[in-house]
């Protein structure tokens, strides 16, 4: 069983599990309601996920599977209490969650999700490691982020879609119809979309190994290290990243074995700009400071014992952790963080942040990509012009902005207060504190749809006001939670507001 094997992978590659022969299996389903054209999240560590539309579907249904495997019985108990399945989150977004409490470990654990959508829904996943994750047969947006390691399949989706790697591999094979964007990312993986041969497109290639191969008839372009070749006459672009290895475009049917290069003329080669020949600098340790700067190229260094200050027009920057300021800006091109020791600065103009810990705090922002911190302790400014927001564990003050998308905050349990300000105009904010946290809250929404969306609270002390104007519903929450504290500021446009309080 494939999910089963994924399993055993992660339970051989722990150390500490390598003679662990305690496992048990748990399984659960679910039902829940979605808005017509809601957005279903997966949130998962490690584990497939496998989501699949379907017309006849009024709501969701998922199964999720646990499997914990530890040195004796007693670690596997432990396992199984430490891990746990979250729903969350209103008609119009709803939340898929993976839990697990924080602590050493006697076992490992994996949780395959099942799920169910309408096919008008759209989907988000995010998981660092699966053997597969399978997005099939909606009609709405399809996402996969924060991804390392497994194959990614996209199939049948009508929506936009971006995706987003590490060491993974991915395929696209959209509807015979292209009928929107598409973002395909990976480093160390490689990029195969598969279309029908009468399908219209634009197809924008990019790779440092500058390995770009096909099955179709093309008549493309170089652009620096990039490869553009307008499908059929042109239509949605198709922008396929592989940093280090090959993207394919073939036709439904065809063996990508018969792929042909489309090849780099000297004449081409001679025409970059001088300097613009990749460089990529990989090592595990910089002991000192780290400045690094090129045109096209990219960035891999395990850590950094002073400071960073790397800048790059295309490519990929990686780093592990950094002990003290860390400033990183890439022209285009996906930014993953580890812990940051000082002041943080990370920019890019097309591509996902991650963060793993801005001990110091900082400003994060994105052309275009999610933002993704999973820990910060100072006061962070996080910005982006179209994609979610997600703070993981909140520990010093938040400015979250975006154009376009979610945005979701978990406030650190240790944090009696905090200063929070979330704004959308096109998506939902769930922020989500342990039952005592204290703030003054300033909650506002507008919609032309207050059926779907809302303000919803899990905490008492709040009024509620509605105001209707030129076919628009306003609608404010304001009120002191638990006496109050640090002002809270959440606003959205055409979204849903959830103010989610933890169980104790």
């Amino acid at each position: 069983m494939r999910s089963l094997r994924y399993f055993l992978l992660l339970v051989a590659a722990a150390a500490p599990l390598e003679a662990a022969r305690f496992a048990a299996t748990e399984r659960m389903s679910r039902d829940l309601t979605l808005a017509r054209g809601g957005t279903v999240a997966i949130e998962n560590i490690a584990g497939n996920v496998i989501v699949v539309g379907d017309d006849a579907a009024t709501g969701v249904t998922v199964v999720a599977t646990k499997l914990v495997q530890g040195e004796n019985s007693e670690a596997v108990a432990e396992g199984q209490d430490a891990t746990a399945m979250m729903f969350v989150g209103l008609e119009s977004h709803r939340i898929i969650r993976t839990i697990i409490k924080p602590g050493a470990r006697r076992w490992a654990v994996a949780v395959n999700y099942e799920v169910r959508v309408p096919a008008a829904a759209s989907v988000k996943v995010t998981v660092r490691s699966a053997e597969l994750v399978r997005i099939a047969n909606v009609r709405g947006s399809a996402a996969v982020l924060d991804h390392q390691n497994g194959r990614i399949e996209i199939i049948g989706v009508a929506g936009r879609v971006d995706v987003n790697t590490i060491n993974g591999s991915i395929v696209f094979r959209p509807p015979a119809r292209v009928g929107a964007p598409a973002n395909l990312s990976t480093v160390n993986g490689n990029v195969h979309v598969e279309v029908d041969p009468q399908a219209a497109l634009k197809w924008v290639a990019e790779s440092i190994r500058r390995d770009y191969r096909t099955t179709l008839p093309l008549n493309g372009k170089f652009s620096g290290g990039s490869y553009v070749a307008d499908v059929n006459g042109g239509g949605p672009i198709v922008r396929t990243t592989a940093a280090m290895g090959t993207v394919f475009l073939s036709a439904y049917g065809t063996n990508a074995a018969t792929a042909r290069p489309v090849g780099v003329s000297r004449t081409v080669q001679a025409s970059l700009p001088a300097g613009s020949a990749p460089r990529i600098l990989s090592q595990d340790l910089v002991n000192g400071n780290l400045q690094f700067g090129t045109n096209i190229g990219g960035v891999a260094i395990g850590r950094v014992t002073g400071s960073a200050v790397v800048t790059i027009g295309a490519g990929d920057i990686r780093l592990g952790a950094v002990g003290g300021e860390c400033r990183v800006v890439s022209q285009g091109g996906p930014v993953n963080l580890g812990e940051i020791g000082g002041p943080l600065t990370a920019s890019t103009k097309a591509g996902d942040v991650i963060v793993q810990h801005a001990k110091e705090g900082g400003r994060i922002t994105t052309g275009g990509g999610t933002i993704r911190v999973m820990r910060n302790s100072g006061a962070t400014t996080l910005q982006s012009h179209g994609g979610d927001i997600d703070v993981r564990r909140a520990g010093g003050a938040v400015n979250a902005e975006t154009k376009s998308g979610d945005i979701t905050i978990n406030v650190d349990d240790a944090s009696k207060s905090q200063r929070i300000e979330a704004r959308t105009l096109d998506g939902n904010i769930v922020l989500t504190a342990k039952a005592g946290f204290a703030a003054d809250v300033d909650a506002t929404i507008i919609t032309s749809n207050p059926e779907s969306y809302t303000i919803r609270s899990d905490f008492p002390g709040l009024t509620f006001r509605r105001e209707h104007s030129d076919g628009k519903t306003r609608i404010r929450a304001t009120g002191k939670i638990n006496g109050g504290g640090e002002r809270v500021e959440l606003y959205a446009v055409e979204g849903a507001i959830h103010l989610s309080s933890k169980a104790r």
